[in-house]
């Protein structure tokens, strides 16, 4: 069960701005009850600034973020990636607001990985020429197909790894994803070419199938474990001439999900489709939990791919998370 939405009164010069703002963040599904907690601050500490209700100042800025020096650089991060949020949020609204620096990113432990067009094309080349040592095997022919699911659809590994022949509807081009992260279910369209693709991938592998049997078999017709999956395509990332950084470095299999969500979002922006009204579907389409998760996104596709970063931070500036934030 969701968490109920949390009502705050604001009452400052920027209450209606501040509400507004909010109200743009929970219209694409975010809940936002922390970060309005801490705009109510921000809200009662303004009333005492001289502010115009369209004008967000430098002053006013950098004296709440230096209003309670105890405080912990987490919430002190969190208070600038919140009041920056705001402002981009103004200026793409046509009021006057100050914007703080960009907040330096987090260390992680890891970064995703993502493959260039090139860096793709050269992984299904690999993979449509795989070689086996068997003729009993149809791993030349499973491959080709799992790592098109993989990229083509975003599918988690495990999902692909699960597909059972009844679940792959090719009559209609559509995957239906059962019992996957946070036990959701989900249905998963595929493009015309990936469907005639799995078409006759199945009129080869499945003529005489069960609906129960695995649709991307290993060479004994049951699951194909994950470290096996990973050696080959660590292989097909060598012959394409990609570098790997080791078991744990990358790129990972599931690099190959974050690439289709990022490639999915840099063609909507350059097609200049409404990003703020495609986002649900793209994070239903994913299997995701909420549209954070999905947001993650936009910051990768501007990092990624400069050519469409204004375009992204001019539409969707304050919608766009700082890796690390919690936004």
């Amino acid at each position: 069960m969701s968490k109920p939405i949390l009502v705050n009164s604001f009452s400052g010069p920027l209450a209606d701005t501040i509400e507004k703002f909010i109200a743009e963040k929970r219209g694409i599904g975010l809940q936002y009850n922390g970060v309005s907690t801490y705009l109510q601050n921000f809200d009662r500490f303004s009333i005492t600034f001289r502010l115009d209700d369209q004008v967000l100042t430098r002053e006013v800025v950098e004296a709440w973020l230096k209003q309670n020096p105890t405080q912990s650089q987490q919430t002190l991060r969190m208070k600038a990636i919140i009041i920056r949020q705001l402002g981009l949020y103004m200026k793409r609204m046509d009021m006057n607001a100050y914007i703080i620096p960009e907040i330096p990113k987090r260390d992680h432990l890891f970064s995703p990985y993502i493959f260039s067009d090139k860096e793709i094309e050269g992984i299904l080349t690999q993979a449509d020429t795989i070689k086996t040592l068997s003729r009993k095997t149809s791993k030349h022919l499973v491959v080709p197909v799992f790592i098109r699911l993989l990229y083509f659809c975003g599918l988690r590994f495990s999902e692909a790894q699960q597909l059972l022949v009844k679940n792959v509807d090719l009559d209609n081009g559509i995957l239906s994803i059962y019992g996957s992260k946070f036990d959701k279910d989900r249905l998963v369209p595929m493009s015309p070419e990936i469907t005639n693709i799995c078409r006759a991938y199945s009129e080869v592998v499945h003529v005489h199938s069960s609906d129960d049997a695995i649709y991307l078999p290993n060479v004994h017709n049951d699951v194909y474990e994950k470290r096996c999956f990973y050696n080959v395509y660590r292989d097909l990332l060598w012959m394409a001439g990609i570098s790997h950084g080791g078991r744990g470095n990358g790129p990972r299999l599931h690099d190959l999900r974050h690439t289709f969500a990022v490639h999915c979002l840099r063609k909507w922006v350059e097609e200049d489709a409404d990003i703020t009204a495609l986002l649900p579907y793209l994070s239903s389409y994913l299997g995701h939990k909420g549209l954070q998760e999905t947001a993650y996104y936009l910051r990768l596709t501007a990092d990624m791919f400069p050519q469409v970063t204004d375009l992204l931070l001019h539409e969707l500036g304050d919608i766009i998370p700082e890796i690390g934030g919690d936004i």
